[in-house]
């Protein structure tokens, strides 16, 4: 899950624990938001990411073999979006390739 600095750390642990994440991607601007948020989870754990500049202009990534058919990943979510929650509480979208 990525962190979004505009949500409060209880919609944020709404969303991790709606989305059964394991590992919470951040930004190193973010670092103390995101240990404040996930202060006692001991199922998440955290990973600071590569800062834009790094992302856009950083060495190329490594090819990554991607094995199944479409059949096979029809379903599978590869995105998971969340509303703003400004009438209540977050809700999750998912993003799947049969979209």
């Amino acid at each position: 899950m990525l962190c979004s600095p505009f949500a409060t750390i209880e919609a944020q642990n709404h969303l991790l624990s709606s989305t059964k994440a394991s590992l919470y991607l951040h930004a190193k601007e973010l670092s103390s938001l995101v240990h404040t948020i996930i202060e006692g989870n001991v199922a998440v754990s955290t990973l600071q990411v590569p800062g834009l500049s790094e992302w856009l202009f950083g060495d190329k990534a490594p090819v990554y073999a991607y094995t199944k058919t479409w059949e096979e990943a029809y379903s599978d979510p590869w995105i998971i979006f969340h509303t703003s929650g400004t009438t209540g509480v977050m809700n999750l979208c998912l993003g799947h390739p049969g979209f």
